[in-house]
């Protein structure tokens, strides 16, 4: 899936984003990353959808927004934020 990441307040896509295709380039993440503020900022991850996309279906929406439910819960356990959280740990896995 093409998810997006992101630091922006509201509903709308903005370009304070990380596209998932720039994930495994350190750099480009430990630079975009360095723009957060911890308790100031807001942090988002997630896919925009056109409203026509196949996944919105009838007989589809629910099966997608389960599996999109279990992938965010695994990434959020792992992004949990402690004093000691370091994305790089992501890539030595």
């Amino acid at each position: 899936k093409n998810y997006t990441m992101g630091f922006w307040q509201g509903a709308r896509h903005s370009d304070l984003s990380l596209h998932s295709k720039y994930y495994k380039h350190a750099r480009i993440m430990d630079e975009w990353l360095s723009t957060f503020e911890p308790a100031a900022d807001w942090f988002r991850l997630g896919i925009w959808y056109e409203l026509d996309a196949p996944e919105l279906s009838k007989e589809t929406m629910v099966e997608e927004v389960l599996d999109q439910l279990r992938t965010l819960h695994t990434i959020y356990q792992h992004l949990l934020w402690t004093s000691d959280n370091n994305f790089r740990d992501f890539y030595q896995r």
